[in-house]
């Protein structure tokens, strides 16, 4: 006697279209290509540019204040000034970092490095010099003022209450 049968299921292998992702396929990580186009991209990159803005902002680039530009040294026109320009530049790096100490976002160490640099260039200066440049050492003068400038940097890493490098 022969048994009714019941509706065949036929199976059959996926279609070319339908692939899946297996190790022999491309990476899992690829997925689908996107159907509407490449807005996604678009989107990433807003962030990106947004994220570099605000980095930049919270570390402090922007365009200069109008306090940091007037209080820029003269232009170099002479040999004495071109001594002293290392200097001024140890001792602006120096101040930038006090202002950073102040608002603990530096440590002691970093304060005492910057500290040791214009002592540094301070000693090279005076060394280097010649001896007009060092008898000519008025308030008035540019040595004057580079000298008192250094006496501010000491006492204002002395008032930090860092240890002295």
């Amino acid at each position: 006697p022969t048994t009714p049968r019941g509706p065949q299921v036929i199976r059959s292998e996926p279609r070319p279209s339908m692939r899946t992702h297996d190790e022999d396929d491309e990476p899992v990580w690829r997925g689908p290509p996107l159907v509407k186009g490449g807005w996604h991209w678009w989107v990433l990159a807003a962030a990106a540019v947004v994220g570099a803005v605000l980095l930049g902002i919270r570390i402090g680039l922007g365009p200069a204040s109008s306090t940091a530009t007037a209080s820029a040294p003269p232009p170099v026109n002479s040999p004495e000034a071109a001594a002293m320009e290392p200097v001024r530049r140890a001792i602006d790096a120096y101040r930038l970092r006090a202002k950073l100490f102040a608002n603990r976002q530096m440590t002691c160490d970093d304060l005492a490095q910057s500290f040791s640099n214009v002592d540094e260039e301070w000693l090279r200066y005076t060394l280097a010099a010649t001896p007009t440049m060092l008898t000519d050492s008025t308030a008035a003068s540019p040595q004057g003022s580079l000298a008192a400038d250094v006496d501010d940097v000491e006492g204002d890493f002395e008032r930090s209450g860092c240890p002295r490098p």
